[in-house]
């Protein structure tokens, strides 16, 4: 097969004049997109730049968060075992105030044998004999378990 040759026709002055125009305008053109390029570079730059910053700001802080919510969640059980604690507390004074209100009642007054007795301040309002708890009254009531004190010696009795 035979070489294609094809002579190229010589450019008038005004044609070549018309392509400089539009090289230069292309040049112009090229020249400014490549400084749009350079600039959007650096502010794309910039800006991965402040992301990068914001990104390891936001990964501290996280870890703070996360060490407070750890924190919290902690300083949260030992509130709740102190409470339960004052709870039981409380509960424990009610019991021990209940007994104290039950000791400053007056304390009983009763006859035996013609004689006056009376229970001790310190005695308590229920006491245990025979293997049951009676009231002061009950036993002020009862002329055995009376015996029982008074014979015994018992420091739960004063005599008038």
């Amino acid at each position: 097969m035979g070489k294609n040759i094809q002579k190229a026709a010589p450019l008038t002055e005004e044609q070549l004049i018309e392509r400089e125009s539009v090289l230069k305008i292309a040049e112009q053109k090229l020249s400014d997109d490549q400084e749009n390029f350079v600039f959007e570079k650096n502010k794309f730059e910039e800006e991965k730049s402040a992301f990068e910053i914001a990104k390891a700001d936001l990964e501290n802080e996280t870890a703070e968060f996360n060490v407070a919510k750890k924190n919290l969640a902690e300083l949260s059980l030992e509130v709740e075992k102190e409470k339960a604690y004052l709870e039981s507390r409380e509960k424990a004074l009610e019991h021990n105030s209940e007994l104290k209100s039950q000791k400053k009642s007056d304390p009983v007054s009763f006859e035996f044998e013609g004689e006056k007795y009376q229970f001790s301040e310190s005695a308590p309002q229920s006491i245990l004999l025979n293997g049951k708890g009676v009231s002061q009254k009950e036993i002020a009531k009862d002329d055995e378990l009376k015996l029982q004190l008074i014979g015994g010696n018992s420091s739960l009795i004063i005599k008038k």
